[in-house]
Order: C-alpha cells, then sequence, then structure tokens
C-alpha cells in the first residue's frame, strides 16, 4: 500500500466512525422523545423525586441489579470464548455482552447484536471466523432458553401466591404468546440440527405463504438465505451439546440474567414507596417483557411502557415509576454501549499513537538503522501483546 493511499484508507475509517456514533446519538435521542411525547403534565409531578431520595437504598438495589444483568451476560461469554477459541479474554467478554445487548436494544425484534458481535470478535479480537460466528449465537440460543424457562417458572409461581394487583387476563394470554415466540428459534434450530430437510419443507411452505402475502419478493433467495443461517445455528448448537456442561451454565446464566432485569421493577416501585410482594413483581414484570416480545421496535419502545402501565395501573405515579424502570433496565445499556463505541476506537488510535512515537527517526538515506528498526518493533509487539493479555 503507498504512503499516499494510507491516509485515504484512514480518514475513511475515520468517517465511518464518526457517521456510525452520530447514528447512534440519533437513535439514542428519538428513543428518548418517544418516551416523553405527550407526557409534560406528569413530568411536573416533583414529589416522587422525595420519595426516591428517602428510598435511595432501593434504588442502590435497582443500580446492583443492572450490574448483575451485565455482569451474567459478560461471564457467559467469558466462558463461551474459553470453550470456542480456547483463551479466557475478560474485557473482550464484557465488551462482546455490552456491543450485543446495544445493537438487540436499538434494532427491531431485538436482531442486530449477533452480526455486529461477531465482527467484533473476527476483526478486532483476531479469533478465527467459526468461533466468531458460533460464539454470538450459542450465547443468543442459551439466553432464550433460559429466558423461557424464567418465564415458565414464574408461570407456575404465579398460579400459586396471592395477588395484590390486578393482571387482566389478555395481557396473561400475551404473555404466553410471547413465551411461545422466545422458543421458536432454539425449537427451529433442534429441529433442524435432526430433520433438515423436513424442517426446510416446512420453510418453505412458510415462505411461499409470504410471497403470497407479499411479504416475501423472492422465495428461492429467501429460502437460502434462512437455510444458510440455520446451517450456522445447527453447527454452533452441536459444538454446544458436545459439551453439555457449558450449554447448562450458558442456560443457568440466561436465567439469572432475566431475573435481575426484572428485579429492577421491584426495586423502582420499592423506592417509590409501595410495598409489593417481590414474587408477584417478578411474575407482573416478566409477563410484561412477553407481552410485547413480538412488537417490532427498537427496544419494544412504547409497547413496553403501554405493558407497564396497564400491569401496573394500581400504583401511584405510574409515569415516572416507568420512566425510572425504563431508565435503568433499557437506557443505561444504551448508555453504556455508546461510552464502549465512542471510547474503544480512541482507545486504539492513542495506542497507535504510542506505538509510532517508539519508532526511531528516519536518517538522511531514508531508512533507520537496522538494529534501531528492530528494536522498535520488539517494543510495539511486547505493548500489543500485554495488551491482548490483558484483554
Amino acid at each position: 500500500m503507498t504512503e499516499t493511499a494510507k491516509p485515504a484508507k484512514s480518514r475513511k475509517k475515520l468517517w465511518f466512525t464518526l457517521a456510525l456514533i452520530a447514528f447512534n446519538i440519533l437513535v439514542l435521542a428519538g428513543i428518548i422523545l418517544h418516551e416523553i411525547h405527550g407526557k409534560e403534565e406528569q413530568i411536573l409531578d416533583k414529589e416522587i423525586f422525595v420519595t426516591w431520595a428517602a428510598n435511595y437504598r432501593f434504588l442502590v438495589c435497582a443500580l446492583c441489579c443492572v450490574l448483575c444483568y451485565i455482569l451474567f451476560e459478560s461471564l457467559k461469554y467469558l466462558i463461551f470464548i474459553r470453550s470456542f477459541a480456547g483463551r479466557w479474554m475478560p474485557m473482550t467478554a464484557l465488551k462482546t455482552a455490552i456491543l450485543g445487548k446495544y445493537y438487540d436494544f436499538i434494532t427491531p425484534l431485538g436482531s442486530g447484536g449477533q452480526p455486529f458481535q461477531i465482527v467484533y470478535l473476527s476483526t478486532q479480537k483476531k479469533i478465527p471466523i467459526g468461533p466468531a460466528t458460533s460464539i454470538p449465537l450459542s450465547g443468543m440460543i442459551v439466553y432464550q432458553v433460559g429466558y423461557v424457562c424464567f418465564a415458565i417458572s414464574m408461570f407456575v409461581v404465579y398460579a400459586c401466591i396471592p395477588h395484590s394487583l390486578p393482571l387482566a387476563t389478555p395481557v396473561l394470554y400475551l404473555a404466553g404468546f410471547g413465551a411461545f415466540c422466545y422458543l421458536i428459534v432454539p425449537a427451529i434450530v433442534v429441529l433442524f440440527s435432526v430433520f433438515r430437510e423436513t424442517t426446510l419443507k416446512i420453510l418453505r411452505f412458510f415462505v411461499k405463504l409470504g410471497h403470497k402475502m407479499r411479504l416475501v419478493k423472492d422465495v428461492d433467495a429467501t429460502l437460502e438465505k434462512t437455510a444458510a443461517s440455520l446451517d450456522e445455528y445447527r453447527d454452533s448448537f452441536k459444538q454446544l451439546l458436545k459439551k453439555w456442561y457449558i450449554l447448562l451454565i450458558g442456560v443457568l446464566l440466561g436465567w439469572l440474567m432475566t431475573c435481575s432485569n426484572c428485579m429492577i421493577a421491584y426495586f423502582v416501585v420499592r423506592a417509590s414507596g409501595m410495598s409489593v410482594n417481590w414474587l408477584e413483581m417478578l411474575c407482573l414484570t416478566i409477563f410484561t417483557y412477553c407481552s410485547v416480545t413480538f412488537i417490532p421496535t427498537p427496544g419494544n419502545t412504547g409497547a413496553a411502557e403501554v405493558g407497564f402501565y396497564a400491569v401496573f395501573a394500581g400504583l401511584q405515579s405510574t409515569f415516572w415509576v416507568t420512566m425510572l424502570w425504563r431508565v435503568l433496565s433499557y437506557y443505561s445499556i444504551l448508555l453504556i454501549g455508546l461510552c464502549v463505541i465512542v471510547f474503544t476506537p480512541l482507545k486504539r488510535k492513542i495506542q497507535n499513537a504510542r506505538a509510532n512515537r517508539r519508532r526511531p527517526p528516519v536518517a538522511e538515506t531514508g531508512e533507520p538503522a537496522q538494529s534501531e528498526t528492530q528494536n522498535a518493533e520488539r517494543a510495539i509487539e511486547t505493548e500489543r501483546d500485554a495488551s491482548e493479555k490483558s484483554q
């Protein structure tokens, strides 16, 4: 590559990074404006802030639940990276977890996290494309199974405890349907792994049906793309089955993630001065999440708030309780993810600048002394190796 081509490539990469950052900021601002639109009068209620200050310990517990949510997701990827790639990479696992949740939250139906995780692991962390693909896909599968297991356990618990908050029957039916929808991808992966040709025939029927409904343009291209994606899922699932204990640990961590996320609502309600049964709150919160699972908006924006209003209509200051719940369970993850997206390229640029300053000056002949060049290259390699080992 020529010297003139290097700055052009660097500028192109810089503009792409800035455009990505600007896009993410615009998405975040649009979501926040959507949340507060039409609720200006309710925002003027200031008594709730005094109550929050008096019950700050519950807010601390809610923040701990947010951190546990990220911790369990990071532990899952730490174990998966060790299992698939053979290395312990704690910082990489943390960034993979945050980036995955961030892009899940800003894309419709929570479907955008895995591609960015695959690119991050394969290009920036130099993990081979096979493991880099298997890690996010396997992570999604075990999370969905853990999520559904938690939802099923809460359905059982809700039938066995007394109820102090009313719950409309349609919400319960929607929650059951949402939990079923969450099982679709893992179920198809299992069927595809065992009965590949039969599953493809079933998929072809639904793709043709979508074509007749004008939802699918090209039947063959769509089916080919779906089959390729399912082959990737199948390969990841088969690798998981070879290490069944890793599969069980991943499902357990998915269960704990869902529990931590649902506990945020309980502590927010307690911080708002209301006393409720924590088991009932867990049940109603997971019912809220399940009932809006199939709503195709980023992070279920709008639908999640409506669902929370419908389920917790009997609480005081429902607007502020809902907003604080969304800030902790949704916007905090977006903010953390945005910080990772912004500061990771800056950190890399600073590291490259430091490495370049270690290079010896060029002599009049245009080439540095061989010994000086070798020493500089060794120093740069040592610094990069130390940085990779720390991650």
